[in-house]
């Protein structure tokens, strides 16, 4: 085998896979002979145990629990704030209601007031009617 196909092989990857043992014997006899080849091959080595070290890192046990507690302490704050001010709780949901039930009987108000305008000037209508005085509505028959 040649340089460039030693070389390609190496930084190809496929030293991992599983190859001939001719191929094997041969990439090996090149390594022993071509020193340039050889020095190239140590170095993919510490580059891919390098990265290996690397992959296998991760945070201690201490650093995940310190994570846990904080995502914890962060949800009771948000679950707990209206139990820690019971008065305040209290009277927040007081106002609310009584602002809500207010505008519900103003609503309500206004709608009766309606009504009973409405049934008044009917009543009013009728007796003029009965009497014969149709003066309160003249201007409803005049034209414009």
């Amino acid at each position: 085998m040649n340089c460039k196909e030693v070389r390609e092989f190496l930084i190809s990857g496929d030293a991992d896979s599983k190859i001939s043992e001719d191929k094997l014997s041969a990439i090996g006899a090149h390594l022993k002979a071509c020193r340039e080849c050889a020095d190239i091959d140590v170095r993919i080595k510490n580059i891919k145990g390098s990265a290996e070290r690397f992959r296998e890192i991760l945070p201690s046990d201490e650093v995940w629990n310190n994570v846990r507690d904080e995502i914890l302490k962060k949800k009771r704050d948000i679950n707990t704030i209206f139990w820690r001010f019971p008065a305040l709780t209290f009277a927040i949901s007081t106002a609310v209601l009584f602002i809500i039930f207010t505008l519900f009987i103003l609503k309500n108000r206004e709608d009766e007031n309606s009504l009973y305008e409405f049934v008044g000037t009917q009543a009013e209508f009728l007796v003029s009617l009965e009497m014969g005085d149709t003066t309160l509505y003249e201007p409803l028959f005049e034209d414009n």
